[in-house]
């Protein structure tokens, strides 16, 4: 990327990084690397034309191992959650 002078990186990290939640220290520290990686890399690849961007995805709606997801009915901000097939190209 360097070499062709542009470039995109985007990293996936969580709503739960910066809040936390309860019994979820490991997941919060985790992401929130993510998010400070992500931000110290876009300062320092900033003149090099590559550009990165931290995506936190939204509430899901899920089957997981046969039990519902406990947040299933939690939305994000704008009143949605995400579902299977909402997401991308999913024909």
């Amino acid at each position: 990327m360097i070499a062709a002078g542009w470039g995109r990186i985007v990293t996936i990290s969580s709503s739960s990084a910066l809040p936390g939640a309860p019994r979820m220290a490991h997941y919060a520290v985790s992401k929130a690397g993510v998010i400070g990686l992500t931000k110290t890399l876009a300062r320092e690849l900033a003149k090099t034309g590559i550009a990165l961007n931290s995506i936190p995805p939204r509430w899901w709606t899920r089957q997981w191992r046969g039990l519902r997801s406990q947040r299933a009915g939690q939305r994000g901000r704008d009143g949605r959650s995400g579902a299977p097939g909402t997401c991308g190209d999913s024909r």
